[in-house]
């Protein structure tokens, strides 16, 4: 009774309330469900429909439970839970969204809404109107003191920089009066300050709103309060760490100007240890008369041993696995020590020539080595592979250096020795014309590596660079970072091939509305062959080549033009392998693999949006991407690719994402906007036309050969 009544009551209010009902008589229940919730603009508006819909505690079934009802047949899927009508909820929503529209800068926004109701299956329909109305612009930001009256105290030397900084400021004139955009505007005048030795500034803003125009002027009121230096600087909380390791780290010295920033540098330097699971950097004490501040470093230390096991699925490695032992302080200097083994086994990936990876791998570690900022890296390696270039094993140690200027600004020299012996190369040595194509096939099929050599050797020194700066490393939706990467082989005999090998990705994140993102990816590499990698003559072209497939650039795959599967765009050639069938050995052809080239261009453009009637953490996304492997060089002319597979190749597509706090789990489709031949066409279907002197073009084309899925976790690129 008491629930009749109170539906009833509700009932009333939607009927003599102020926001409008379209039937005279809506009766609802407790059993009235949701049918559908709509929103409509009346007059221009600026806020997008899902920025709005984001603030709606009531929720509409979506697509997702259509599909969860149609497969509830299946074991293990329920129906989903009818979404039930709550007016009360519907009234909240209201006053939700009239709040969100004052934040954003629109106070006099107006909200309705209609409910309709199907009495026969006791569904409402809820159409939620909103006019927008004129937003109270921002015209002027000013800046005064507390006291009002006089000029800003400003620093020494730091005029220049002030104007710089109201000039930043200024980019806020004409936009909406939001609540966020004075929190940003107290938040920066206050740190600006903090940066330059007042430790306790302050400031809050004040608004005089002209009720005609709807123009707002802001005045900043500034306190900067007293200056100071750094005074002691106290480290506790150290266990096993030496308190002279954390302080090495530490970019705060005393008598230095106090600096917010620093301080801020200084807790995430401490908290980069491996030893260090929390560490707080504050200052618990105001100035003193001597206009000195004292610095307080806390931190909680990890444990020093930790031991992790992780099993997981790449698309194109199949079935994975890693086993991780570390002692984070072995000298009680945070040297840390750590023990890998890595297993990609290829079992039930998706490509027909999986990655198939063991390795295991030794890392000592060494912080604030030589200086504070740099850290040392010691690593012997060793690894089996079997992918889509050879079958061959690699030993060798990587020496690394890092200089850390700051979260994704970083600089790293790596000097690698390693030694590879190879037991079967996937391509071999001929030149077009000069050996016969049968031949080739059982040379190939047989493995032989006379032109390479079994054992290779390379000595190379990388250089690595990071630089930019992104609002979340793992999620980003802001920001830009540019990873050049130039690798250039010693002068000594022990390199089997001699090269300069230079990359450079560049990769841009602009936010378009509150959940969505326009991302770019553009990405240019080249190989410059000198000394003994140089071909003395035509004959040499082929085998030279192959000496420097190991560095060759490839391109496909889910981190980039993702129509192709993994390495497989571009110039390929048929994986020709030998079968023993009743006593006999058959040659057949299974897929096919990467002849890569001296030179790679790639760029990529994607939109990402959010996937309506779920919640935040639930997006798509749609991309275009496209790229090209060649060789320039026409003295590495070694004619394994048949023409057109060097030129410029596009797809497009897109998939779904699942955001998770280290990076997103996606899964999405590329379709293939101009294929070549043998990405349309089978390597059986290729080799047995070549063998019997067909034209290839007369071969059966299959059209879902354009389609390639992927599956990855962490962003795409």
């Amino acid at each position: 009774m008491h629930t009749e009544l109170r539906y009833a009551l509700v009932a009333l209010v939607l009927l003599l309330g102020a926001s409008r009902v379209r039937a005279a008589d809506v009766r609802v229940d407790a059993a009235t469900r949701i049918r559908a919730i709509a929103l409509r603009f009346d007059g221009p508006h600026r806020r997008s429909e899902n920025e709005v819909r984001a603030a709606l505690a009531e929720r509409g079934p979506g697509w997702l439970d259509g599909a969860q009802s149609a497969l509830a047949w299946l074991p293990f899927v329920t129906r989903p839970e009818p979404r039930r009508f709550r007016p009360v909820e519907l009234q909240r929503d209201v006053v939700r969204l009239r709040r969100g529209f004052a934040e954003a800068g629109y106070p006099r926004a107006e909200i309705t809404y209609d409910v309709t109701l199907d009495e026969r299956r006791n569904q409402v329909r809820v159409t939620f109107r909103v006019r927008e109305g004129a937003p109270d612009v921002i015209q002027r930001v000013r800046f005064e003191p507390v006291a009002g009256g006089a000029a800003l105290p400003l620093p020494a030397g730091q005029e220049a920089v002030w104007r710089q900084f109201e000039r930043q400021v200024a980019a806020v004139h004409g936009t909406p009066l939001r609540a966020a955009t004075m929190l940003r505007l107290e938040r920066d005048a206050r740190a600006w300050w903090q940066d330059r030795g007042h430790p306790f500034a302050d400031a809050r803003i004040e608004t005089a709103l002209d009720s005609l125009t709807h123009a707002a002027e802001l005045t900043v009121r500034l306190e900067p309060g007293p200056y100071a230096v750094i005074g002691a600087v106290r480290v506790e909380g150290m266990t096993h760490v030496r308190e002279g390791t954390i302080r090495r780290v530490l970019p705060v010295h005393r008598g230095e100007r106090y600096s917010a920033r620093r301080l801020a540098e200084s807790q995430r330097a401490v908290q980069a240890l491996p030893i260090v699971r929390l560490a707080l950097a504050d200052t618990p004490e105001p100035p003193a008369s001597d206009s000195t501040i004292g610095v307080r470093v806390r931190i909680t230390e990890a444990p020093p041993r930790l031991m992790s096991a992780e099993l997981g699925y790449v698309s194109d490695a199949g079935v994975a696995s890693e086993v991780r032992w570390t002692h984070y302080n072995l000298d009680h200097r945070a040297l840390s020590f750590t023990a890998l083994g890595l297993a990609q086994t290829g079992l039930l990936a998706i490509s027909d020539q999986p990655e198939v990876r063991y390795r295991g791998s030794l890392t000592l570690q060494k912080p604030a080595f030589p200086t504070p900022r740099m850290s040392l890296i010691v690593s012997p390696f060793a690894e089996h592979h079997d992918d889509l270039t050879d079958r061959a094993r690699i030993a060798g140690l990587d020496l690394t250096s890092v200089y850390q200027f700051a979260p994704l600004r970083s600089l790293a020299v790596t000097y690698q020795f390693a030694r590879t012996r190879v037991y079967q190369r996937r391509l071999d040595d001929f030149a077009a014309g000069n050996v016969d194509l049968l031949q080739l096939f059982e040379d190939q099929a047989q493995g032989l590596l006379d032109s390479l050599g079994s054992t290779l050797r390379s000595s190379v020194v990388t250089l690595t660079g990071s630089l930019g700066t992104l609002d979340d490393p793992a999620s980003p939706r802001r920001g830009i970072v540019l990873r050049p990467v130039v690798a250039l082989t010693t002068p000594s005999a022990g390199n089997t091939t001699e090269y300069l090998r230079a990359d450079a990705t560049l990769q841009g994140y602009l936010p378009l509305r509150r959940r969505s993102t326009f991302s770019a990816r553009a990405t240019h590499g080249r190989v410059f062959p000198f000394g003994h990698s140089l071909p003395g003559s035509d004959a040499e072209r082929a085998s030279r080549y192959l000496q420097l497939r190991d560095v060759a650039f490839t391109a496909g795959g889910s981190g980039d033009v993702r129509g192709w599967a993994n390495d497989l765009l571009g110039p390929k050639f048929p994986d020709l392998r030998v079968e023993t069938v009743d006593g006999t050995a058959v040659l057949r052809a299974n897929g096919y693999v990467p002849i890569g080239g001296l030179a790679r261009s790639s760029a990529s453009l994607e939109l990402s949006l959010p996937l309506p009637g779920l919640s935040a953490t639930w997006g798509t996304f749609a991309f275009l991407d496209a790229g090209r492997v060649w060789t320039p060089d026409h003295r590495f002319q070694h004619g394994f690719d048949r023409p057109g597979q060097e030129r410029t190749f596009y797809s497009t597509g897109g998939g779904l994402e699942v955001r998770t706090p280290v990076g997103p789990i996606r899964a999405g489709f590329g379709y293939k906007l101009n294929p070549s031949l043998e990405d349309l066409v089978s390597s059986s279907d290729l080799v047995d036309a070549l063998v019997a002197g067909r034209s290839p073009d007369d071969l059966p084309q299959r059209r879902s050969r354009r389609w390639q899925f992927h599956l990855a976790i962490g962003s795409s690129y």
